[in-house]
């Protein structure tokens, strides 16, 4: 199946209606996340089905699941998934993608800038060094930390209000062991 036929399936899948410019946006970034990736490897994935079947479809769903957030911040959000996409998406929401790595701030700079989005920031630091932020009403987060880590790393911001919505897999679910530790209680959600 190629890259195309993947993100048509994906549009169908999904319950939410999409602009034109949205999907045009989705598309830009996914030729550019390809050309960057072969150079910089962004993503570790072995090609552009791959990314868009891993990254950009499942960043899909989040984004329609996140859709009544107004100000979220992506943790750990490396090459812009699930947070660029979302925004991408819903331009009513403001999002803060926050990445340490600089190979990948760089491309996230990128691509706010190349695609003209205004209602993206990206945080060049690491999220344990961010005040946090009183307007931020989500936290999403995927693959930036163990499961338990992205826990310990927003309990202050969790303290406040802020939930955290956590994206995994079902092998690293099974494997945090949440249910034995008493922790599932801790997140929002788990897509």
């Amino acid at each position: 199946m190629t890259r195309k036929d993947v993100l048509a399936d994906a549009w169908h899948a999904i319950s939410a209606e999409y602009s034109p410019a949205a999907k045009t946006r989705i598309e830009a970034y996914i030729q550019a996340l390809c050309a960057w990736d072969n150079v910089h490897n962004l993503t570790a994935m072995g090609g552009p089905a791959e990314i868009v079947e891993n990254l950009v479809v499942p960043s899909l769903g989040v984004a329609d699941k996140l859709s009544g957030h107004k100000r979220l911040i992506d943790l750990g959000t490396g090459a812009g998934v699930p947070g660029l996409v979302a925004a991408m998406m819903f331009e009513g929401q403001q999002w803060i993608l926050v990445e340490r790595a600089k190979k990948k701030t760089v491309f996230l700079k990128r691509m706010v800038h190349q695609l003209a989005l205004k209602n993206v920031k990206v945080e060049a630091d690491d999220f344990r060094d961010i005040m946090i932020d009183e307007t931020v009403d989500a936290i999403v987060s995927r693959g930036s930390a163990k499961l338990r880590d992205q826990i310990a790393l927003t309990r202050a911001w969790r303290a406040r209000g802020v939930p955290l919505y956590s994206v995994q897999t079902e092998r690293s679910l099974s494997e945090s062991g949440l249910e034995a530790q008493g922790l599932r209680q801790e997140i929002s959600s788990i897509f």
